[in-house]
């Protein structure tokens, strides 16, 4: 009788790459959660425990008065887009990951927002835009990179 042994190398060989998607993170149960329930314009992914969102928004800008107007636009579909992410989610593993980063891509300008997990799942309950404006001033971090023509 023989015993065979033999060492996977789980943390560098075969099972590694399983083992990676097998680590509990929060991230991951988010991931999945929003997955489901996501337009076909959105692309969801887990950074370790943090959780990045794109987003390709289409806006015909010649229908638009001025540039102020879409700039106002791209501002309110980024909040809509944060508390879309907080109420698809569960907020207890939402809280748990470290952080949510939006990034709102058109053709003229891309947004990028970056946010604690746990702020963006305050955005869960806040119901009056002028709260959800004070919490999103408050807390999330915004770039503007005007996209090159």
């Amino acid at each position: 009788m023989s015993i065979f042994l033999w060492d996977m190398n789980r943390k560098h060989g075969w099972m590694s790459k399983r083992n990676e998607i097998l680590k509990a993170r929060s991230c991951h149960a988010v991931f999945v959660k929003l997955e489901k329930r996501i337009a076909a314009n959105w692309k969801v992914y887990c950074d370790k425990n943090s959780l990045a969102v794109e987003v390709d928004f289409a806006l015909d800008v010649t229908k638009l008065k001025d540039k102020n107007t879409f700039r106002m636009v791209m501002f309110r579909e980024l909040a809509n887009s944060l508390v879309l992410v907080a109420k698809l989610s569960p907020s207890d593993n939402l809280e748990r990951t470290s952080y949510v980063r939006v990034r709102l891509i058109h053709k003229d300008l891309t947004i990028n927002a970056l946010s604690s997990g746990r702020h963006v799942s305050k955005f869960q309950t806040l119901t009056n835009p002028k709260m959800i404006a004070q919490h999103l001033q408050a807390t999330v971090s915004v770039q503007e990179v005007p996209n090159k023509k």
